[in-house]
């Protein structure tokens, strides 16, 4: 989220393999394509800095490679900035004070948690944990930066399966166990409030809980927040201006999209959304009136969706946001005499929608028009039209595809 209260998503299109980038600065969603080179853009992260700039973590999956994308001098930068070995699986990103970059990161061939910074000028990478070298120090990783311009990372031990966290506010890196209860610390999630204590929420892959771990009283607790069974994945934290605490993830068993906070003295559980498979890669923030606003995936539909309060309350608005162009079979199919075409539309396009014989000939227009990104449906109506196959093609911008559809008498 920037300064004026607008959000930049970064994600990852599973269709295309390809990095991309959604804003809504405009007063509407707009979509970028950033990289394409491969299959890239898993396990993004994205920051802002002071200038509103935008900075973006994720791993190339071609190369195996840490990738990083910013668009700080106006157009879209690409760099590797790790390339030695398979680096940048669940990269985490953070600006600091100056603006400078900080990303904790996996280093899966050897299993250790790294550090990359430009803080000197250049880029320049560190082991973090590097301790037991068949284990997995540095999975699910999430970094975030105090006042002081100290850094707190969280990460899962693979290994052990522990919960792990790492900071050098007094210096020199110092790594702590936080919670060896079971096999815990996946899908973790850390943010610092204004007191610089840390909150952490992560999943316990033993009980299947929701867990979530504070130093608030100067020592470190932990806390079993949803015992649903299989609930906490994708789990997403972030710190209002109260310092109180607001957590998104999935209810795995249901599909759910959830959502708790303490900001009324309890953990209050909310379901956001249950309508097919929703709450994976779940990312919550929060703006200067302390309203939620949650992306997260869509399983179901295949898109990026988006919900908010528009004041402090649980009722969430949602707004699917496509991934892709896309045209749906229509249904039903074979029909008579009416059916409905589905599609998507990424950004605002002049939209042609029309209905074809087997010789090529156009026997009628269903869309003819401009319309805006998000998700439609159209009604055919074939009454006058003899039985047969036919063909249907949407047109918007660049895009163009056809599908085949069979009235039957």
């Amino acid at each position: 989220m920037d300064s004026d209260q607008k959000l930049r998503v970064s994600y990852y299109d599973y269709l295309s393999g390809n990095l991309k980038y959604a804003t809504n600065e405009s007063g509407s969603w707009n979509y970028t394509t950033i990289d394409t080179l491969g299959d890239v853009g898993l396990y993004s992260s994205i920051a802002v800095d002071s200038n509103d700039k935008v900075h973006i973590s994720y791993f190339d999956n071609t190369e195996y490679d840490l990738k990083y994308a910013t668009n700080e001098s106006g157009s879209w930068i690409i760099q590797t900035l790790d390339s030695i070995g398979t680096v940048g699986v669940s990269s985490s990103i953070a600006i600091d004070l100056n603006n400078n970059i900080h990303i904790s990161y996996y280093f899966m061939g050897m299993s250790y948690l790294k550090h990359i910074t430009n803080e000197s000028g250049a880029w320049v990478a560190s082991n973090i944990d590097s301790l037991g070298l068949s284990g997995g120090q540095g999975f699910a990783t999430s970094i975030a930066i105090d006042s002081n311009n100290k850094l707190h990372i969280s990460y899962y031990d693979f290994a052990a399966g522990d919960l792990k966290y790492a900071t050098n506010k007094s210096g020199p890196w110092v790594k702590t166990i936080l919670d060896s209860a079971g096999d815990v610390g996946y899908y973790s999630s850390l943010s610092v409030d204004s007191n610089n204590k840390i909150h952490i929420s992560y999943f316990d892959r033993t009980n299947r809980d929701l867990k979530y771990a504070t130093d608030v009283t100067n020592l470190w607790v932990t806390a079993i927040i949803d015992s649903v069974r299989d609930t906490g994945r994708y789990t997403s934290l972030k710190i209002d201006s109260d310092n109180k605490v607001h957590i998104s993830y999935m209810n795995y068993t249901n599909s759910d999209l959830m959502y708790t906070s303490n900001r009324s003295g309890d953990w209050i559980k909310n379901t956001v959304e249950s309508a097919g498979d929703v709450g994976r890669f779940s990312s919550i923030r929060l703006d200067l009136d302390k309203n939620v606003h949650i992306c997260y995936y869509d399983a179901t539909k295949g898109c990026l969706k988006y919900a908010h309060t528009n004041s402090p309350t649980i009722v969430m608005n949602k707004i699917n946001i496509p991934l892709h162009f896309d045209l749906k079979q229509n249904y039903p199919n074979p029909f008579n005499p009416s059916t409905s075409i589905s599609f998507s539309l990424l950004s605002q396009s002049f939209v042609s929608l029309k209905i074809f014989d087997l010789i090529g000939r156009e026997v009628a227009t269903v869309v003819s028009e401009e319309l805006s990104s998000g998700d439609y449906s159209r009604q055919w109506n074939a009454a006058y039209i003899s039985s047969g196959i036919y063909f249907y093609r949407l047109q918007a911008g660049t895009f163009t595809e056809t599908k085949k559809l069979v009235l039957l008498r």
